[in-house]
């Protein structure tokens, strides 16, 4: 994903609703920390249906501001993804 970042958590429902998203794969969200997606993250990592790693990195032309894309990885409805952690990049994405 990377449009705007208030429609993040509406577009990944959307891809839930219609099923358009098969066990195992990779939704990569860019730009979460800036300008940031909160709302996209917090469901991401509580909802049960993902695992979520966060890559840090700074935002592109701008290097010293810290930004991350997160990389979900769907486990789908029925089973509780495990846990997520972050993976540290230094530089530009």
């Amino acid at each position: 994903m990377d449009h705007r970042k208030c429609w993040y958590l509406r577009d990944l429902r959307l891809l839930e609703t219609h099923r358009l998203l098969a066990p195992g794969a990779t939704v990569l969200a860019d730009n979460v920390l800036f300008p940031g997606a909160p709302h996209f993250l917090q469901y991401a990592k509580t909802c049960g249906r993902y695992r979520c790693r966060l890559h840090r990195a700074s935002l592109e032309y701008f290097p010293a501001i810290p930004d991350g894309i997160a990389e979900l990885r769907y486990a789908g409805d029925g089973d509780p993804a495990p846990g997520g952690d972050t993976v540290e990049h230094q530089g530009p994405h």
